[in-house]
């Protein structure tokens, strides 16, 4: 999540994009946590690479410690922001320009 630290976001995750691909290629065995989208995507395409995840709570967003395989995550980001009502109308156009720009898999509950 924090590859390529101090970086711009997409400059870390493109690296991230690569040494996942290389580390794929040498059938490295390891785990990688992400809140990079790109990421997410690119082990959904890759032989041998499986996402994960760990389920929440959907009424008050609480962990319940279940790794749900096959699914990619999500930081909760407009969930949390939605539940408490902050900055409504900001965080809709945030979530507006997340949707339009970058990938979105997961559908707001």
């Amino acid at each position: 999540d924090e590859f390529g630290s101090g970086s711009d976001p997409d400059l870390g995750s493109s690296m991230a994009q690569v040494f996942l691909t290389e580390l794929n290629n040498t059938k490295t065995y390891g785990v990688m946590t992400t809140h990079y989208n790109s990421i997410k995507a690119l082990a959904g395409e890759l032989p041998r690479v499986e996402n994960g995840s760990m389920q929440f709570n959907s009424e008050d967003l609480t962990p319940e410690y279940i790794l749900n395989q096959g699914v990619p995550g999500s930081s909760y980001t407009y969930e949390e922001h939605f539940r408490f009502w902050v900055f409504l109308a900001l965080s809709l156009l945030a979530l507006e320009l997340v949707i339009r720009h970058t990938l979105f898999r997961e559908a707001l509950s």
